[in-house]
């Protein structure tokens, strides 16, 4: 994965995504408090409108993005001057330099390097995770264990 940053600027690990993913109705064309009314056998129920798939995303062009990502440093400078001067919401590094209108690799991954990003991720790693010692400020600390991938 270095090599590949190297030679385009940024890049990121990968994996194809295995699970159907559908897209709900975009928030901007449901009119506020918009309500549907269902009848399924004699029962009457509303859903929300933004409940209801819009359609089914082409899973063949989708990726889940794992850490690392890698992005020259003075790209991800520029990058970051970008986001203030214009106010932008990027969720992580690659998607700065996306903001900034360049390609960011991806480089295939491993299913088995898992991104654990909200407490319920962590409780799913069970026996993943090896608690070490509390730190100098007394925090417990936590060292992920995984199978690496190979960078080339």
């Amino acid at each position: 994965m270095f090599a590949d940053a190297a030679l385009h600027g940024a890049a990121v690990l990968g994996v194809q995504t295995k699970a159907t993913i559908k897209q709900a109705r975009a928030a901007a064309t449901v009119v506020r408090g918009e309500r549907w009314e269902l009848t399924l056998g004699s029962a009457r129920r509303q859903a929300r409108a933004d409940r209801f798939v819009e359609r089914t995303l082409d899973r063949s062009v989708l990726w889940e993005m794992h850490t690392p990502q890698v992005v020259r440093p003075q790209l991800l400078r520029d990058g970051f001057a970008l986001v203030a001067a214009e106010g932008l919401a990027v969720t992580d590094d690659v998607s700065i330099v996306e903001a900034m209108g360049l390609p960011v690799f991806i480089t295939q991954g491993e299913y088995t390097n898992l991104k654990v990003t909200t407490p319920e991720g962590a409780e799913g790693v069970g026996g993943g995770l090896q608690k070490s010692p509390p730190d100098s400020t007394g925090c417990p600390r936590a060292r992920h264990v995984h199978r690496r991938a190979a960078f080339g």
